[in-house]
């Protein structure tokens, strides 16, 4: 998870958001951010 913070960050994700993954579809504050490869631990959409 720390990983996909960084990765947020890198996007300008920052301050207080709720950040939830499902079947590595990436969601914050509710709403569809991309996929994240946990084996690679980057954005692949």
């Amino acid at each position: 998870m720390e990983k996909l913070i960084a990765g947020l960050k890198i996007f300008g994700v920052n301050g207080h958001v709720s950040v939830s993954t499902k079947n590595g579809f990436v969601y914050v504050d509710g709403k569809y951010f991309g996929v994240w490869d946990f084996a690679r631990n980057t954005f692949i959409d």
